[in-house]
Parts: structure tokens; C-alpha cells; sequence
């Protein structure tokens, strides 16, 4: 998720970080520069020590994300999606088709790779590994450690 920040003194003007937020981690992220106590229960991580150049050794490799308001606000179709650093698999759950984008060679996402023989292992066999998913299934919350060993499968 792109996310701009202006943090004098903190975060040098025209960083690029690698590490992969979720809007999730605002909450915690803005409390801790507050310099409030971060609630146990709240959803996602504070990332003040990636602003500040230190990534955490267990910081996630994959994000799960998951579009469901058809056909407003993006007019996009419902679908819940794994993203790592250099793939996409994303399931269109409606219709039970599949995706995966090599966003190293296709960072525009316009070709799918599910189908071509030599992503065909990494592809299949994560979507075969996704639990659970039908047309019919409701999105369900997931734990952690499940997305990244999908995430795993992709990057191999």
C-alpha cells in the first residue's frame, strides 16, 4: 500500500521503504509517535523502527487483502488476493477464476501467469492450498501464519 510521510528529523525526504504496511498499521503506528500505549487487541503493527531504517526480522513478507464492494466505490470485481514482494495471486471468488502476476516482469499486472507452464507449479498449487474458498464462502479472519506459508508457496 503506498503511503506518504513527512517526518522531519525522522524520516529522510524521499525515502523508499521495501517492507509491505496495510492500513491496519496506522492506528498503532500513529499512537506510538504519540507516545501512547498501543491497545493489545488492535489490529496490525506499528512501523516507527521501518520509518527509522531498522525492519524488524519478523516483519510479514505477504499482504492478504480483500475487495468486496461491488460495484461501488472501484467498480473492481470482489476478490481476495495475497501479494509478496514479487508476486500476486488473487482469487475472483464470484466467478472461482484465478490470477497470478510476476510483478517483477509486469509491474503494470497486465498479464496473467496462472496459466503459463513454467508458473503453473507455483500457481495451481497455491490456489489448491488456499482453504476454504468457494463462491459461496464468507470471508473468514485468517490467521497470520496461514497467509504467509500461501505467500511461501508463490515465492517458492
Amino acid at each position: 500500500m503506498p503511503f506518504i510521510i513527512r517526518w522531519p528529523g525522522v524520516v529522510k525526504a524521499g525515502s523508499r521503504f521495501k517492507p509491505m504496511i496495510q492500513n491496519i498499521d496506522y492506528a498503532p503506528t500513529f499512537l506510538e509517535i504519540a507516545g501512547l500505549m498501543i491497545p493489545p487487541e488492535i489490529q496490525g503493527r506499528s512501523f516507527v523502527s521501518i520509518l527509522k531504517g531498522q525492519i524488524p526480522d519478523d516483519w510479514r513478507k505477504s499482504v492478504y487483502y480483500h475487495y468486496y464492494e461491488f460495484p461501488q466505490p472501484h467498480r473492481v470485481a470482489p476478490h481476495r488476493g495475497v501479494r509478496t514482494e514479487q508476486y500476486k495471486l488473487v482469487h475472483y471468488y464470484r466467478t472461482d477464476e484465478w490470477e497470478c502476476f510476476d510483478l517483477k516482469t509486469d509491474p503494470q499486472e497486465m498479464r496473467s501467469v496462472y496459466a503459463d507452464p513454467s508458473y503453473a507449479e507455483k500457481a495451481r498449487h497455491s490456489s489448491r492450498n488456499w482453504p476454504g474458498w468457494k463462491s459461496n464462502t464468507r470471508c473468514r479472519r485468517w490467521h497470520r501464519n496461514r497467509i504467509h506459508s500461501i505467500a511461501n508457496t508463490i515465492v517458492g
